[in-house]
């Protein structure tokens, strides 16, 4: 009798040891997934900001070239 009590707590363990993995792997997923979405919305800024900094350089550009071209 003690036997087959045995064996059922250590199948019940073996569940609850086997559902701990999979909340952690769960965990793991989700975090890796957060990860994913702030690396895309990090890309997307830098993007921008390179689209950015070359209009800043083109109106410079034009800026410059009307200066010179004033005093020269």
């Amino acid at each position: 009798m003690d036997q087959y009590y045995n064996a059922d707590v250590n199948e019940d363990e073996d569940k609850l040891s086997h559902i701990k993995r999979l909340k952690l792997r769960q965990t793991d997923v989700l975090d890796a997934i957060k990860k994913k979405d702030e690396i895309e919305k990090l890309i997307a800024a830098e993007s921008e900001l390179d689209a950015n900094i070359k209009v800043l350089f083109k109106e410079l550009g034009n800026e410059l070239e009307e200066i010179y071209l004033k005093y020269s």
